[in-house]
């Protein structure tokens, strides 16, 4: 397989720019047919810039048909599935989800055959160039390399083991075994790096000094691997030879995503009154206003359509937080779409300034309701906190944290239906993976979970830990904790911390609530619910065992106790006076 140098450019961007030179080569060489198999994808506009270009070679290591259908298969998959994948989804997310998916298909190939010479297996090394970022998955004994301002080094490492007479035997392969062990890394890239990927017919004959003059002698990258190949042709070797040569010639000026610089460039827009005019929409009435944000209730002229436009306030600080946050609550709702999330407009002009526009929710926010039902009834509370979690679970399932879970952003609307707002304090793994824009912490620090003030990894338990933290708030009517939580992440002092029954606030609350509370609210993450799912549907009993009777001592021990001491002494009295009778 052969193909001519291509090029990979993010078209009409004259600032950010990714160009690449792709060469990439394969051929049978002395034996009978070609089981090794190469292949490059090269997106344009968009989809290079959220997901990058992606390469590969792969060899397969069974005998007559079914190596060849491992190798073609393996790369022919891993370049479409991979762009295939959610664009919430990090790289390394990404590319190890396909390669899982492929090494279960190709080992049910294997056990499928009952001849052990026609198992299904393969080496394998892709490669993702985003950004200024290359990134590799690897197993077997495929190599990349590296040519950087003449410093020529190899990126991975063989799997394999020689035996008795020198003979290579694989320790790893796609295909080979249930679990997968992918070798996976990232490193920065630079303008001029030349990146090589080779299968063993080649890199077994030809040593780093060759394959380094090879490279440096030629620019076009098709002649390098023609050249390689031959080379390793004429030193003898004995088995199929592929080569895949990226040269690449200018990076992107940022590592964020791009919604995230053009929205930079946005102006604010200054403060607006009923009749005003912008992006063809008219502002109708102004719902909120404060030194943070300005909210608009606004209509399309065009459409006649309702709209809510949110904006930043022109006084306020930290632009920079605040310009960020507007860009990723816009990219998020683009790309997530949910009965319990808030549904993102276009404007009908080019739009001129910055703010998010949105299908309108009516209702009232979660406190307004909270202050009106203190305590909230059983049923109710936990029909609300699981609609809630459902807009969780679509968000978790893209890698995304919501982060600012509290009752201002819970919407109502008159049939109780809930909606899960505000979603700029959002963590995008794909946006915020590598260049630390979510380190600014949680929004709400009374809601939040422990590992926010703490060097531990902060995953989707932490919005478990919120999310219960509301429903403790709404069947009693106070913080857990004793709403000592925020003071905690100041102090960092959390092993004060003690859970206090929510029936001790509420005797209504029955056991097994106070039980599911307790485990999502746990301080170690680690002893919460597996996902904001399993929390859900331990939520999720039948209405009976709700409204059942719950014992005195379960709902109030501290009066059973006394009631127990009253009857006792009561008792006591009746027996005294029997005696005194007699």
């Amino acid at each position: 397989m052969s193909a001519d140098a291509r090029t990979a450019t993010t078209p009409g961007d004259t600032v950010a720019v990714l160009r690449a030179r792709i060469g990439l080569l394969s051929v049978c060489g002395a034996r009978d047919e070609n089981r090794d198999a190469v292949g490059a994808r090269l997106p344009t506009g968009a989809a290079l810039s959220r997901r990058g270009m992606a390469f590969a070679v792969a060899d397969g290591v069974s005998h007559a048909e079914a190596g060849r259908l491992a190798a073609e298969t393996s790369v022919q998959n891993f370049l479409s599935d991979y762009y295939a994948t959610p664009d919430a989804w990090e790289i390394k997310r990404a590319g190890a989800q396909v390669l899982n998916a492929l090494n279960r298909w190709l080992l049910g190939q294997g056990l499928s055959v009952r001849d052990e010479h026609r198992g299904c297996a393969t080496t394998f090394t892709g490669c993702v160039l985003q950004g200024r970022q290359l990134h590799f998955f690897h197993v077997g004994d495929t190599r990349l390399y590296r040519l950087r301002r003449s410093v020529f080094e190899r990126l991975t490492r063989d799997h394999r083991v020689l035996i008795d007479d020198n003979r290579p035997v694989l320790t790893r392969a796609l295909g080979l075994d249930l679990k997968l062990d992918i070798d996976y890394a990232v490193y920065p890239a630079e303008p001029g790096d030349a990146y090589l990927l080779l299968s063993d017919g080649v890199h077994d004959f030809l040593d780093d000094n060759a394959l380094a003059t090879a490279i440096a002698a030629q620019d076009d990258p098709e002649t390098v691997c023609r050249t390689l190949i031959d080379n390793a042709i004429q030193h003898h070797s004995d088995d199929n030879l592929s080569a895949v040569l990226v040269r690449v010639d200018t990076l992107p000026a940022s590592t964020v995503d791009d919604v995230i610089a053009d929205w930079d460039v946005l102006p604010l827009l200054p403060v607006l009154s009923v009749g005003h005019v912008i992006d063809g929409l008219r502002v109708e009435r102004i719902l909120a206003e404060s030194p943070r944000s300005q909210t608009y209730r606004v209509r399309d002229i065009a459409s006649g359509a309702e709209r809510i436009l949110k904006a930043p306030s022109p006084l306020s600080a930290d632009l920079p937080r605040i310009r960020r946050e507007y860009a990723t609550e816009a990219w998020v709702l683009r790309r997530v779409q949910h009965p319990r999330l808030p549904r993102t407009a276009e404007p009908p002009l080019p739009r001129s300034a910055l703010y998010v526009l949105l299908d309108p929710v009516p209702g009232i926010t979660l406190a307004t309701w909270m202050r009106e039902h203190r305590p909230a009834p059983v049923p109710e509370a936990i029909q609300i906190v699981r609609q809630v979690a459902g807009g969780l679970r679509a968000l978790h399932r893209r890698d995304i944290l919501h982060r600012d879970i509290r009752p201002a952003n819970v919407l109502l609307d008159g049939n109780g239906q809930a909606t899960l707002i505000d979603l700029g304090c959002c963590r995008v793994a794909a946006l915020h993976g590598s260049n630390g824009l979510a380190d600014d912490g949680p929004g709400a620090r009374e809601y939040a979970a422990p590992e926010y003030g703490s060097v531990s990894p902060v995953g989707e338990r932490a919005d478990q830990f919120s999310l219960a933290a509301l429903c403790y708030e709404m069947l009693t009517g106070h913080l857990p904790f004793a709403g000592k939580l925020a003071e905690a992440h100041a102090t960092g002092r959390y092993q004060k911390l003690v859970y206090e029954n929510a029936a001790h606030h509420n005797p209504l609350v029955p056991p097994w609530l106070d039980a599911v509370l307790a485990r999502a609210l746990s301080l170690d993450a680690q002893k919460r619910f597996g996902d904001i799912a399993e929390f859900a549907d331990a939520l999720a009993v039948p209405t009976h065992a709700i409204s059942a009777h719950v014992p005195l001592m379960a709902r109030n021990p501290l009066r059973a106790w006394q009631t127990i001491a009253a009857l006792l002494a009561l008792s006591q009295l009746i027996m005294i006076g029997v005696l005194l009778a007699r």
